[in-house]
Parts: structure tokens; sequence; C-alpha cells
């Protein structure tokens, strides 16, 4: 996903508050990640998706970073955590063919995209 597909999907889901636009995003990266779990084999669709979720949680760690998104400090520095935990984890990942690797980064995914729901 580029930083044109980013901006593009954020005008298509204008209609959502901001949090539900971010788990919207969360929850592509994670059907992406889910669909390679179930193919591990189809390099294309596992290194897509762990291409795409890597680009998402980049973003969220520069823009957390920023410290500029009106989040208070603590949850801010947590992010850029798991910003950090997924970019090494996949590049762990991106080397396997276990469908199991991608379930750190799908419980992540849908663990945050279910808090921002709320």
């Amino acid at each position: 996903m580029t930083p044109t597909d980013f901006a593009d999907k954020r005008r298509q889901w204008a209609h959502l508050p901001a949090p539900q636009i971010d788990a919207m995003f969360l929850m592509e990266a994670t059907a992406a990640l889910e669909a390679a779990a179930k193919q591990p084999t189809d390099r294309q669709i596992w290194t897509e998706a762990l291409r795409q979720n890597l680009m998402l949680w980049l973003n969220i760690g520069q823009t957390v970073g920023k410290g500029r998104n009106g989040l208070p400090r603590d949850i801010r520095k947590k992010l850029v955590k798991l910003s950090e935990f997924v970019k090494d984890w996949s590049e762990m990942a991106a080397d396997g063919s276990d469908g199991t690797l991608m379930r750190p980064l799908i419980q992540i995914n849908n663990s945050i995209a279910n808090w921002l729901f709320r």
C-alpha cells in the first residue's frame, strides 16, 4: 500500500470517525495476513500481506512518534514499540512459510482494531 493508497482509502472512509478509519486499515491488513496464513507457500500473497501490514505499522509508528495526534504519551510510546516489533517480526517472517508466523501480527491488529471500534 502506497501513501497514495492510504490517502485514497482515507477519502473513501471519510464519513467514519478517525479511530474507525484506522481500525479499517488494520482490518484490511489482517484480512491479507489471514489469507497468507492459509496459503503459506504462495510467496506473492505472503510477501504482499507482510508488506501491506508493515507499511501500515511504519505509518502508525511515524505518525504517533511525532506526538501531534492527541494520544497520551504512554500510548504513543507503546504504539511505537509495537511498530518496531511488527517491523522485526515481519522481517523474520518474510523468509518463512509457516502460517503460524502470521498469528502475532493478526492478534496485534485485531486487538488494536477492536479497541479503536469501542
